[in-house]
């Protein structure tokens, strides 16, 4: 084993260096919520439309003040797998508390946060991972190897912990098939067989502790190591996080500013708008927010947006009888109207799009950033097809964040002679549904990770992995075996050798032919930042695209 150093990092040179297998890498690069080596984003963060790019204030930090942020649409929720899992609902309590071993900044040069030593074999079959000393949970427990570890079981046996929910880094977990504690800070993991993007994993653990765990199931007692400490929640109201005054970055951030996070509930993003646009809110961080309600912020500098990572889609069941013909579902795909998308909800702030991936992707086709509409070839599917329904397919989504896209989407389909019902639902209960793979016909969704390898996008996002919300390339099923064997081949290759290319590319034209995932946008969000915000001037790339750093954040008096 070889350590490290996180000024050496390049994922790009790391990348590369994967085909080599039997050299000790010089270099170590971190695949996460975004891509690559380079500061030019290729311009997926700043489309047209989209608002100034914030820029580092010159301003002297002031400390005091309370930053309050807007819950739209869903409380948060504790028994389905926090810190392990990341869901919209739960961004400004997760990201502030919790910290993983390593993580991602704007730039996608990665850092070490709880990790003072992390070092991986040169045949990526163990990595053996040190601790910063004297680190403590929020409560002054200290932070052990057993804590980490405890992560990694929950991930794996949920139901033992008392979590209804399953998790998107199941697959990776699963690859560890042993943990050791060397010393009281230092510990040894091993896996199943070589794997060259296991440092994913890694940086998206979120720690906590395990003690406390049963109290986090109920929403009393989240003790993670961040910027800000958990400290009271009202259910369908509030909560309220305070600053951490031992934080361990703090010699390194000078924060965190704020005295204090609080949240108010709103049933939706207009009512929440309205209480940004009175000064009642400084901060809105929601998918809710669509182009027609930020536009009249873009001119005065208050809309970000966060980084693309992803898609927003709606998802087919393969196994529904209606779906079943991937012809059926390629005229839905050539249905979709991205561009109303575009320009009617997103008023310019996206790009159209075909595919997953962002421009830095070594799987990204510059020929698939189109619309790729032709309802005229899509009604001639269907008739091929032999179509006809005897009932609506039912299109289940979270209503407070969808409802103005599921509407279009119907409008889409119906126009070719797909009857749609529409059903929304509140967002923790469709949570529930998604999770357990319990969606019947179609739903709409949103999902990151297509700015890692596309590898790790495929073993652990819950619309490509196996298995998948869609039933698609189930063992022993008949539809998505050629998708299976792209993943196996993969997994023997370097991401950015030209093997690899040509095996993305037949992934490409078998997304738009099996069509189990409708794109109609980027999953980019637009982030809402008030005036008196100030220290917003990129984003940390968590899973979910991209967070602010907190411990930056300050509000000016």
């Amino acid at each position: 084993m070889e350590p490290r150093n996180e000024s050496q990092w390049s994922r790009r040179r790391f990348l590369a260096g994967v085909a080599t297998g039997a050299t000790a890498l010089t270099t170590m690069g971190l695949v996460g919520c975004g891509d690559d080596d380079s500061s030019d984003d290729g311009g997926d963060s700043t489309p047209i439309g989209a608002g100034p790019t914030a820029t580092p204030s010159k301003e002297q930090p002031q400390k005091g003040g309370t930053l309050k942020v807007a819950q739209i649409g869903g409380d948060a929720v504790f028994n389905t797998g926090m810190p392990f899992v990341s869901l919209p609902q739960n961004r400004y309590i997760q990201e502030p508390v919790f910290e993983s071993l390593l993580r991602y900044n704007d730039s996608l040069k990665p850092e070490l946060v709880l990790a003072e030593k992390y070092e991986l074999a040169a045949d990526f079959t163990r990595a053996t991972i040190t601790l910063k000393p004297g680190l403590t949970f929020h409560n002054g427990a200290p932070v052990t190897p057993e804590d980490v570890f405890f992560g990694i079981d929950v991930i794996i046996n949920p139901k033992q912990y008392g979590v209804t929910g399953s998790f998107q880094l199941v697959n990776f977990a699963k690859m560890i098939t042993a943990k050791k504690k060397v010393d009281e800070r230092t510990m040894e993991f091993t896996f199943d067989k070589p794997r060259v993007n296991i440092t994913d994993f890694f940086a998206q653990l979120k720690v906590t502790h395990a003690a406390s765990f049963p109290k986090l199931l109920q929403g009393q007692d989240l003790q993670g190591t961040g910027a800000y400490v958990f400290k009271s929640w009202t259910p369908n109201q509030s909560f309220r996080l305070e600053a951490n005054p031992n934080y361990h970055l703090k010699s390194k951030y000078g924060g965190p500013w704020a005295d204090g996070i609080e949240s108010t509930t709103f049933a939706d993003a207009d009512a929440a708008a309205l209480a940004f646009e009175s000064g009642a809110v400084d901060l809105i961080l929601s998918l809710a927010i669509n182009g027609t309600i930020a536009k009249r912020f873009r001119s005065k500098g208050e809309t970000r947006l966060a980084p693309k990572t992803g898609l927003s889609y709606a998802g087919c069941n393969v196994n529904n009888p209606l779906l079943k013909d991937a012809r059926v579902r390629q005229a839905m795909f050539l249905a979709v109207d991205r561009k109303r998308f575009q320009q009617e909800l997103g008023e310019g702030f996206s790009t159209l799009t075909s595919q997953p991936w962002p421009s830095t992707s070594p799987a990204f086709d510059p020929a698939l950033e189109v619309a790729s509409y032709d309802p005229t070839k899509a009604k001639d599917l269907l008739k091929q097809a032999g179509f006809a329904q005897d009932k609506p397919l039912k299109l289940e989504y979270a209503g407070a964040t969808y409802q103005p896209q599921a509407v279009v989407l119907k409008e889409n389909w119906e126009a070719i002679g797909v009857k749609v019902d529409l059903a929304p639902m509140e967002a923790n209960a469709l949570t529930a549904k998604f999770t357990a793979r319990q969606l019947t016909d179609l739903w709409i969704s949103g999902h990151s990770f297509s700015d890692m390898a596309p590898l790790t996008n495929f073993q652990q996002t819950f619309p490509y992995r196996i298995p998948n919300i869609s039933y698609y390339g189930e063992p022993g099923g008949t539809s998505g075996q050629d998708y299976v064997a792209i993943i196996k081949e993969l997994e023997a290759l370097d991401p950015l050798s030209e093997q690899a290319k040509a095996v993305y590319k037949r992934f490409n034209k078998l997304f738009l032919e099996e069509a189990w995932l409708l794109p109609f946008a980027p999953y980019d969000r637009i982030d809402l930042v008030g005036s008196k915000v100030r220290g917003f001037d990129g984003y940390i790339l968590e899973p979910g695209a991209g967070s602010p750093n907190w411990a930056l954040l300050w509000k000016k008096a």
